[in-house]
């Protein structure tokens, strides 16, 4: 297989595992889980499915020198981990919709932080930043006035 052709095929399947993720646990909190234990399945599922085809098709790529390993370990911790039990649990409380139109907007929310907080100028950001917002607004039919209402908890 080409490498065009299997980065279009592995591009496909994440957008897949990735959307559907939100459909899994609005059907896995039927069952009544904690938010917790479904983002430590999600991860040990991820971790389980992911390793062992890098480990068979690209060793190499799996070293983490040892300066590098407390930057990797933070980032696994917070990053990864808290994104996902942020989505879980926003999912918990609100709708899969609304869920994923908050995944969408981090990018923005990020920018904003970072400008707010930090003072950081978003030099060449700006066109990408309002058309994510205006894409976010129209998703949720910021046009109708009824649907302009918030879910504090979900959010």
């Amino acid at each position: 297989m080409r490498n065009e052709t299997r980065g279009y095929a592995l591009t496909f399947l994440a957008a897949v595992c990735l959307s559907s993720t939100g459909i899994i646990a609005r059907f896995a909190y039927r069952f009544e889980p904690d938010p917790v234990a479904l983002a430590l399945f999600r991860s040990a599922v991820t971790v389980a499915a992911l390793l062992p085809p890098l480990v068979l098709a690209a060793p190499r790529r799996l070293r983490i020198r040892i300066r590098h390993a407390s930057l990797f370990g933070g980032l696994a911790l917070t990053g990864f981990s808290l994104n996902s039990l942020a989505y879980l649990q926003s999912v918990h409380y609100t709708t899969v919709a609304m869920a994923t139109i908050l995944i969408n907007l981090y990018p923005a929310l990020v920018v904003i932080g970072a400008a707010l907080l930090f003072g950081e100028r978003p030099q060449g950001k700006g066109q990408a930043l309002i058309i994510i917002l205006v894409g976010a607004a129209f998703v949720v039919q910021l046009f109708h006035p009824a649907n302009v209402r918030a879910n504090l908890p979900g959010i």
